[in-house]
């Protein structure tokens, strides 16, 4: 593990693998929609994976980064039809994955587990980080001894350009980071993340594909906002159904 920042720079933020040969959206290992989470807020369709060009996608990424929890995933599939997602096989992929990573993961599966520690996804990049959700970061740090930030920079560029990506990241988790000295960044691969939200004795969830993924996979208290919206959709309630804890923004 490369360890946890309290200050984040440009230099920090690891390089995004090359390109997937192959890969014509070129998005790289954005793994909540290469398996299918938008599909859990009704927004796309399960046939088995909304389109054929996913479901394409789905494998050649898979297959490109060997001993992945999507490579795991697209191994463990019975068949083609199988539709996308498959939840008991999300959940499976990444046991197995944190049982073949313990010894790299040992020391931050010990500090997430602790029942002081809060870890936080935060969606980044691309996308602008809510004020009032920095704010709930702000409050919720001073019940807890140790808070964790889940984030980072996929490869896929359609939303944003590199350059703003991580231009944007760097303001926002500084912003964060300065708000309490008992706030970390975690800078690590997405499956590493995963790893942690399924270990994580309290998880803070944001909004997005990845969020979605912490809710599928995440043994401990589950936490939530009104931005986190795949909990109001039937199919998430009905294939996922995890138990949370609903946080106001109101003081």
């Amino acid at each position: 593990m490369k360890g946890l920042f309290r200050v984040v720079t440009p230099k920090d933020i690891p390089v995004p693998p090359d390109k997937v040969p192959g890969d014509r959206r070129d998005a790289g290992y954005n793994i909540g929609d290469l398996l299918n989470m938008p599909s859990l807020m009704g927004i796309w369709n399960q046939n088995p994976h909304h389109t054929d060009e996913l479901l394409y996608r789905m494998y050649l990424v898979g297959s490109f980064f060997k001993n992945s929890i999507l490579n795991k995933y697209c191994a463990q599939r019975d068949n083609d039809e199988e539709i996308v997602p498959n939840i008991p096989r999300i959940r499976e992929s990444v046991m197995e994955y944190v049982e073949e990573n313990k010894s790299k993961l040992k020391d931050a599966l010990d500090m997430v587990q602790h029942e002081t520690t809060l870890c936080v996804h935060v969606r980044n990049g691309d996308l602008e980080t809510e004020t009032e959700y920095i704010e709930l970061i702000k409050k919720l740090s001073k019940s807890y001894e140790t808070v964790i930030l889940l984030s980072g920079i996929h490869r896929d560029i359609h939303l944003k350009k590199s350059n703003e990506k991580i231009d944007n990241f760097v303001q926002t988790m500084n912003n964060i980071l300065c708000l309490n000295s008992n706030i970390y960044l975690c800078l690590e691969e997405p499956d590493d993340h995963l790893a942690l939200m399924m270990n994580a004795s309290n998880l803070l969830l944001h909004k997005g594909g990845f969020s979605c993924l912490g809710s599928i996979v995440c043994h401990g208290n589950v936490f939530i906002t009104s931005l986190f919206e795949y909990s109001t959709h039937l199919l998430w309630q009905t294939m996922v159904g995890s138990k949370f804890t609903e946080l106001s923004f109101s003081s």
